[in-house]
């Protein structure tokens, strides 16, 4: 009588899972180094084995039963391994989080929803929010330009995923972040992606969707909160750090606007901007990133009352930006009262919060530059153009050169510009005061030929032709060039700009001993404009040309900018003394702003006697012509 055997399905459970649970060494290979698969290898072998014999023992009769209980087992095997390949995904997560030391490339943002829009305003969005982390590293734009003209590609090229890849590798970067919008009925979908550049293989991602358009900017903000942690930035700096676009503009096209303006003035220059950050503004006056910039574009174009009128604005709706652009504005708006102290401090707190930030070390260097630091103002301008090359790092490394009498390294400076293929009004402007000072009048006439016909640079380089044609005492030709830069200003609506040329003239003639000239100057200017500067100058032209009106001004500048730091801190006390003297004491605010022209000055560093002699002039001239100004200085 044959005895069945009855294969009891508690018993292969059990032997299943001890099978599958037991613990041992994994194997190693043979130069005893672990093996990553052979705990695996390992088990699944065992597995087999022990089936195999099981299955031998169990006569022919019950092998259908074992079969029939293979599909019992299945669900058991399934979620066992979807633990196991969960926690290897982890594993492999964690080791490819990004740290603070990685650079993340910003690929542009993939609009399939056929609504131009989104076009420009989403990457803009997307850069605003991951800029407020203090963890992640966002390649800046400068650099991706730079890259691009390396690859031999235009600084326009669209930055798609391949492209942002190729950057990725060439700047050495670790991952590159992508972003798409898509549509579907009523509702859009968002999707971003982290990479890695070196594989290619994901690193994160996050999905939202809005409801509608106009909550796209809303579920953006989440989507970014949740990638960030993802990234390996720790949930306390995402808590922190994370201030929705939305609470800034809730307008795409102040966006967008807001977006190609900036955009605009890295490429083209600060006129070509105004309009679309005017336009920004028009959008939503309560967006305070467009007043900030426009407060840059000002100072740049030698506007300083219009810059402080901008920066205040920004200043007062703060409250609505992330603490990056918070700092930004603040900083912009201690600089146009003149609040240095307070401006430096903001400087040195962004440096803190934001260490691989490159516009608070060149702008601390311009306010280390004014007060006279020459060697920390070098220091601070070598280390952002280090982090970001540009047009404008460039031009402030070689004016603290030239200040510093090293010619030999400013015009390496110069030349490594030209290497980078980095061209611009800045570099064109300091490059020309090299060649002044190494007396390369061909260099000198090539760079007012570039300017020829540009609208807000032309004026620049036309005013430093004045003073150089009135240095080598060609005072009618001097004459000349200033009414043409007054002009160009003029015509490139730049009002105060052309009053600035024009008060710049008027002290000239002052210290010329041409009195009446420099009084008729001074009325002129103050035609143009009565802003704080062209006033400041006019003050100290008329003192020296022997007119009292020079007082009064002087105190009702005083007056009228309280919170002026250096202002406040001696006064504008012109002294009225004969500008024939042999030894004429300039005792005058403290303030030195450069603009553009070689005898364009008000004092910046500390109160001070400053002795003119005419053996000297030569030196006055390059101290008047090196020295970084606070309001026409390349800011970022």
């Amino acid at each position: 009588m044959k005895v069945h055997r009855h294969f009891s399905l508690d018993f292969s459970l059990a032997a299943l899972f001890s099978i599958l649970h037991i613990t041992a060494s994994p194997r190693t290979n043979s130069s005893q180094e672990p093996c990553p698969d052979c705990g695996t290898q390992w088990r699944s072998t065992l597995f087999e084995n022990t089936l195999k014999r099981a299955v031998r023992r169990i006569s022919s009769d019950f092998v259908l039963t074992a079969v029939i209980l293979v599909p019992c087992w299945a669900p058991v095997l399934a979620h066992i391994n979807s633990k196991r390949s969960k926690a290897e995904g982890e594993v492999a997560a964690r080791a490819t989080l990004l740290t603070e030391e990685d650079t993340v490339v910003l690929a542009d943002f993939e609009n399939k929803t056929g609504d131009a829009v989104f076009d420009d305003a989403l990457k803009q969005a997307l850069a605003i929010e991951l800029g407020q982390s203090p963890f992640l590293n966002i390649l800046s734009d400068g650099k991706v330009k730079e890259t691009l003209q390396i690859m031999g590609l235009s600084t326009n090229e669209p930055i798609t995923t391949a492209v942002a890849r190729r950057v990725c590798l060439r700047t050495d970067s670790k991952a590159i972040l992508t972003g798409t919008i898509s549509r579907l009925g009523g509702h859009y979908m968002l999707d971003l992606n982290a990479r890695a550049c070196s594989t290619g293989d994901a690193l994160a991602g996050e999905h939202s969707e809005a409801a509608s358009k106009e909550d796209v900017l809303r579920s953006l903000s989440q989507a970014v909160s949740s990638l960030r942690e993802k990234l390996g930035e720790s949930l306390s700096s995402v808590q922190q750090f994370d201030v929705p676009i939305e609470a800034t503009t809730a307008s795409l096209e102040a966006l967008k606007n807001y977006s190609i303006g900036t955009s605009l003035q890295r490429e083209k220059g600060d006129a070509p901007s105004m309009p679309f950050l005017k336009r920004a503004i028009e959008l939503d006056p309560n967006f305070p990133m467009p007043y900030a910039a426009l407060a840059g574009v000002y100072r740049n174009l030698q506007e300083p009352s219009l810059a402080l009128e901008c920066a205040t604005k920004a200043y007062t709706l703060r409250g609505r930006a992330n603490e990056r652009e918070k700092l930004r504005i603040s900083a912009a708006y201690y600089s146009a009262t003149g609040e240095l102290e307070k401006e430096i401090q903001t400087y040195e707190l962004w440096e803190a919060s934001y260490p691989r930030d490159f516009v608070p070390h060149n702008n601390l260097g311009n306010d280390y530059f004014g007060v006279g630091q020459l060697d920390k103002a070098l220091a601070e301008y070598q280390k952002a153009v280090r982090l970001a090359p540009s047009v404008a790092g460039y031009s402030n490394v070689m004016g603290a050169d030239l200040s510093l009498n090293l010619l030999d390294e400013a015009k390496a400076t110069y030349e490594e510009a030209c290497a980078r293929k980095l061209d611009g009004r800045y570099v064109r402007q300091t490059s020309y005061w090299l060649a002044f000072l190494q007396r390369d009048v061909a260099q000198m006439d090539e760079q007012l030929a570039w300017t020829a016909g540009k609208p807000g640079d032309e004026d620049f380089l036309l005013s430093l032709q004045s003073d150089t044609e009135a240095y080598y005492g060609r005072l009618s030709k001097g004459r000349d060039f200033t009414r043409r830069a007054v002009n160009s200003a003029v015509r490139a609506q730049s009002n105060e700009t052309a009053a600035l040329w024009q008060v710049n003239s008027a002290l000239r003639e002052a210290e010329l001993g041409n009195a009446a000239s420099a009084k008729q100057g001074v009325m002129s200017a103050l035609g143009l404009s009565a802003g704080r500067d062209v006033e400041l100058i006019a003050a100290f032209a008329l003192a020296r040309a022997g007119d009292t009106r020079a007082k009064a001004m002087a105190l009702e500048l005083e007056k009228n900018y309280p919170t002026d730091t250096l202002m406040n801190s001696t006064g504008c006390r012109p002294s009225m003394q004969p500008s024939s003297s042999t030894k004429a004491t300039l005792l005058m605010q403290s303030r030195i702003w450069r603009s553009p022209g070689l005898t364009n000055w008000v004092a910046q560093a500390r109160p001070s006697t400053i002795s003119i002699q005419p053996t000297c002039a030569a030196k006055l001239t390059f101290w008047r012509t090196t020295l970084m100004p606070r309001w026409a200085s390349s800011r970022n």
